[in-house]
């Protein structure tokens, strides 16, 4: 298996594929994901500081 780093980024060759096709990028998906956990967890954040604010102030 070979990794090469060449324009900012990595690439790695199949190690149980010769002469394979290049793979579509994934860059798209996995910024949705990242994003979409980024706000779930500021939701959750903020939820579980109001529900601790409640608690604690009455």
């Amino acid at each position: 298996m070979s990794i090469e780093y060449s324009d900012k980024q990595y690439t790695a060759s199949l190690p149980w594929k010769n002469d394979h096709e290049p793979l579509p990028s994934n860059y798209y998906v996995a910024k949705g994901r990242t994003e979409s956990t980024i706000r779930q967890s500021t939701r959750h954040t903020q939820e579980t500081g109001r529900r601790y604010d409640a608690v604690h102030t009455s």
